[in-house]
């Protein structure tokens, strides 16, 4: 299993073959956590919450990879919306003592609710309380319910406490519908359902530099094969670019190019008054807006004179976030 850069945080992270501690008194959470947005923060926070009160360990059980990707064989499976390390950062920023990462395998989704918590946590840990979602289901067929918890509760003598979903605009925030968000062009919403901006991570390539040519020179953002993240609806965006320590504004190209006849799908950048090299440089952009759809123009100087529009529409849009800046940022 990738182990990545666990060794210089400052959460306790444990991969499960490992000798974690014989911890008493834990409070504990678990599942897969994709995004770590407002529900799952709320979650997370009620469970620090309760290990300072009773002067106990609060412990973050979760997964090297979502399940989904097992049981469905990776076909049609479900797009992560955040990589390993974004999610053990931000699970680490809110002040998780502990997290166990198990290795999420077919023979482990075959488990039986009781045998999986009891081979995982149980036997290995002191455990007090479980803290646990609304529709929190875990084991074979996703048996292991609240009420499976509840029950089992009382036989190994932890008790459960069912946090309450969040609610934006009427509807629960879910990892699930910030998907469906994203697939629409949805960014702002996601956003506020994220409790951040959904960024994107990359290495700048090569491209066939018709965006130069064009004087709309753009870097070509390559996504690594293990970040495997949902790339939002095709279309233009308004986004912050992080280089280093540096940010910049900019405005983002999701999609295939229909003007020039283009086939596949390809994630371009535009950083407004930045002059340099950008190859091989990795780039975080975070999706501020969604300015409009792709199109087919008739030709190429239409193309063009849109996209300068786009720029504009993209400063107009974050400089009511970044001050009036459209450059470089310190």
């Amino acid at each position: 299993m990738k182990q990545l850069n666990l060794c210089v945080m400052l959460m306790n992270v444990y991969p499960y073959s490992s000798e974690i501690p014989r911890l008493k008194r834990v409070i504990a959470t678990l599942g897969t956590f994709d995004g770590v947005h407002r529900g799952h923060r709320k979650i997370i926070k009620y469970l620090v919450e309760r290990a300072q009160k009773l002067n106990g360990n609060s412990l973050l059980v979760t997964f090297d990879k979502h399940p989904l990707k097992v049981i469905k064989d990776g076909a049609g499976s479900v797009e992560n919306l955040s990589a390993f390390d974004e999610k053990i950062a931000i699970i680490e920023s809110l002040g998780v003592k502990y997290t166990l990462l198990i290795p999420f395998t077919r023979e482990i989704s075959q488990y039986e609710p009781e045998y999986f918590l009891k081979k995982i946590i149980l036997d290995r840990l002191e455990v007090h309380e479980f803290v646990i979602g609304y529709d929190h289901a875990f084991g074979k067929g996703r048996r292991g319910d609240r009420n499976f918890l509840i029950e089992l509760g009382k036989k190994s003598g932890f008790s459960v406490h069912v946090v309450n979903p969040v609610r934006i605009n009427n509807e629960v925030v879910s990892s699930t519908r910030i998907r469906q968000l994203l697939d629409q062009g949805k960014i702002q919403s996601a956003n506020e359902m994220l409790g951040s901006n959904y960024s994107l991570n990359g290495v700048v390539k090569k491209g066939k530099g018709m965006g130069e040519k064009w004087g709309v020179p753009t870097a070509n953002l390559f996504l690594s094969d293990d970040n495997q993240k949902l790339i939002p609806k095709n279309g233009i965006y308004a986004v912050l670019v992080y280089l280093g320590k540096k940010r910049f504004q900019g405005v983002c190209y999701i999609g295939t190019c229909p003007t020039v006849d283009g086939n596949q799908r390809e994630i371009e950048i535009h950083l407004h008054r930045f002059q340099g090299d950008l190859y091989d440089r990795e780039l975080k952009i975070e999706f501020i807006d969604y300015i409009r759809e792709e199109k087919k123009f008739e030709n190429v100087d239409v193309m063009v004179s849109e996209i300068e529009k786009d720029k504009a529409t993209s400063i107009k849009i974050l400089s009511k976030i970044t001050g009036g800046i459209h450059g470089l940022e310190q």
